[in-house]
């Protein structure tokens, strides 16, 4: 996962998740990223100052599936930027 600057486009830091992330929801009251890691059935928890994973949640494999939102140009979810 990565953390983009919108206004250079440029990343500012990348967050190894373990696994294929699907979709990220950002809570900014919280400071929390939420990413669904499709094959590991698991919610990664980062915090937003430290840009560290701090929790993983067990998800029921194809019985759920994490909430999704989506800020263009914010948060970045791609196998390319993690590693298995």
């Amino acid at each position: 996962m990565h953390r983009d600057d919108p206004k250079s486009a440029s990343v500012i830091t990348t967050i190894q998740l373990g696994g294929s992330p699907e979709f990220a929801a950002v809570d900014k009251a919280a400071g929390r990223i939420y990413c669904n890691i499709e094959d590991k059935s698991e919610v990664a928890v980062i915090d937003t100052s430290t840009h560290e994973v701090i929790a993983r949640w067990p998800l029921a494999p194809e019985k759920s599936r994490a909430a999704s939102l989506w800020t263009p140009g914010i948060i970045g979810c791609s196998p390319a930027a993690t590693t298995k």
